[in-house]
């Protein structure tokens, strides 16, 4: 393949135009642009880069405490025994329900307990799409139900 040249392109007649980005090329010659090429090389370096990065969970590697996810799927609908369609689930709100085994909990040797977010989200909701954040009181157990399973540990 033969190289064109600035001039080269004036030589052509009017039907082209040379630009300032106009670039020689070979035969065999990478004939990628450079704005893409620098793109790949800039991705390189960050992958290098960040992969020598020491990377921490958020409670660092010198916690040694133990998460427990304190729900389930259906626990939004224990205590609601008005509610025909819950009444297989019991009278016992779910804060109730965790109260009450804090003991086994902490026996099973778990530090923490991932609950859902405490504000009100419904009648017979999980709690992830609240409605108003400062009322506590919620399908889980009401706002004293709640302090009461904190302080149970």
């Amino acid at each position: 393949m033969a190289a064109w040249t600035l001039q080269d392109a004036h030589t052509l007649g009017n039907h082209e135009v040379a630009g300032p980005l106009l670039k020689t090329s070979t035969k065999g010659e990478n004939t990628m642009p450079s704005s893409r090429r620098c793109l790949w090389l800039l991705i390189a370096v960050a992958v290098i880069v960040l992969s020598c990065v020491r990377v921490f969970a958020q409670a660092g590697f010198d916690d040694d405490r133990v998460m427990l996810q304190g729900f389930y799927w259906e626990s939004y609908r224990h205590g609601h025994p008005e509610n025909e369609r819950f009444s297989q689930f019991g009278d016992k709100p779910w804060y109730v329900i965790v109260r009450e085994n804090a003991g086994r909990i902490r026996d099973g040797h778990f530090d923490l307990l991932w609950l859902p977010p405490p504000c009100y989200s419904g009648a017979y909701s999980a709690g992830y799409n609240p409605k108003e954040y400062f009322n506590l009181s919620n399908s889980y157990g009401s706002f004293d139900e709640h302090r009461a399973m904190h302080l149970s540990h």
